[in-house]
């Protein structure tokens, strides 16, 4: 039988995306699309009502490729550096977030098409029936294609269940604000240019560019030799796949203040913002897990430790790539993994060294605060071995 084109609406607009996260899947769209340069504008609520549009150089669709995106559950061969896995990702992230999800494209040679998905619609006739409508003149600015690309256009947003508290700050210019800090932190690989087989991309938000945040790139940050963890991989061509594991031990917030002092407060505590996420530092201690250079999940250690002040330092990146999707049951929205148990047991040893040095250099850092709080710190030595170039990873 086929499923209640409403009802199902509704189940998929609430796998768990927030903004932050749904706008992440749909700029992994984008990236599969070969796009160098991603805008997105997210005006403050009008006359049109709150709306926001995420717009790509990619190589762009015509209309068979684009009614394949648009059909739910879409199955298709992905390359092996593609970000998508479900064909899931461009509705359930929309509809998420909101009610109507169109569709702009235009690929070479190829004329100008878009879809639309319309809850109102599905809700009046009952049946799975997309809109190929015209836009409103307002929307057909708001989607306009230079050359090749994709716009991405959600209207009839819904409201944020929680808005982001920042005292002093407008609830809309938080939320824009929080957006920005979670895209620069999860494509910061893309931003910097380090991910690989990929060309440096460029993200804006409402014309801002967007700031590479690398949780383990602060040059005060010990680093410590990488590791991997074998594991069975079916679709892999060798029947195995690598999980990658390397250990980093974050400066402390004197060995920060000291380190960019000579360039100013706002430096400070902008340095102090970032390596902390903005917000609490024994929270964002744990596991940042890459997949495809793409940071999917952070902070935490899965079951394997309790959250420890005197390890709120230490950080170890996990790293895989597509093979190890399905023994490490990577979630629909692709925003957390699980660790099988083999794979924490192995953890649990090759994190005893940087555990230990974390503890012994957050002892140091009270002893320090407590009989010299002027001295400028020295970077850290390497545990180890050398610094990991991590742009040729």
């Amino acid at each position: 039988m086929e499923p209640d084109p409403l009802g199902l609406f509704q189940i998929l607009a609430s796998v768990g995306y927030e903004l932050p996260s749904a706008v992440a899947d749909l700029v992994d769209n984008s990236i599969a699309a070969g796009a160098t340069e991603i805008k997105i504008a997210f005006p403050q609520p009008n006359t049109n009502g709150r709306w926001m549009a995420i717009s790509d150089n990619g190589k762009g669709m015509d209309q068979a490729n684009l009614k394949s995106a648009m059909k739910v559950g879409h199955q298709r061969n992905y390359d092996a550096n593609e970000l998508g896995k479900y064909g899931f990702g461009l509705k359930g992230a929309s509809w998420s977030q909101a009610d109507c999800l169109t569709v702009v494209s235009k690929a070479e040679s190829s004329d100008r098409c878009h879809l639309i998905w319309d809850r109102d619609h599905l809700a009046q006739v009952k049946k799975w029936e997309i809109l190929r409508t015209p836009l409103k003149p307002w929307e057909d600015d708001a989607t306009s294609i230079s050359k090749t690309g994709t716009v991405v256009l959600l209207t009839k947003m819904r409201p944020p269940v929680e808005m982001p508290q920042s005292k002093g700050i407008a609830p809309y210019t938080a939320e824009v604000a929080h957006l920005k800090r979670h895209l620069e932190l999860v494509f910061h690989r893309f931003l910097a240019g380090e991910a690989r087989g990929r060309a440096q991309l460029k993200i804006s938000i409402n014309d801002m560019p967007l700031v590479p945040n690398d949780p383990v790139g602060h040059p005060l940050t010990t680093i410590y030799d990488e590791k991997a963890i074998e594991l069975p991989a079916s679709k892999s061509p060798t029947g195995k796949g690598f999980l990658r594991i390397q250990p980093f031990v974050t400066p402390s917030e004197e060995d920060l203040k000291q380190h960019h002092q000579s360039y100013g407060p706002e430096a400070v505590r902008e340095a102090l913002d970032r390596i902390t996420l903005w917000g609490r530092r024994n929270e964002t201690q744990g596991f940042f897990v890459y997949r495809l250079d793409r940071l999917i999940q952070w902070g935490g250690w899965d079951g394997l430790f309790a959250l420890e002040e005197k390890c709120k330092l230490l950080r170890v990146v996990l790293e895989f790539d597509r093979s190890l999707d399905d023994p490490l049951r990577v979630n629909v929205s692709k925003q957390s993994i699980t660790l099988p148990l083999v794979v924490k047991e192995q953890l649990k040893e090759l994190v005893k060294e940087s555990r230990a040095d974390a503890r012994s250099r957050y002892d140091t850092e009270k002893r320090r605060g407590k009989t010299q709080t002027s001295t400028v710190a020295e970077p850290t030595p390497v545990f180890g071995g050398k610094p990991t170039d991590r742009k040729g990873k």
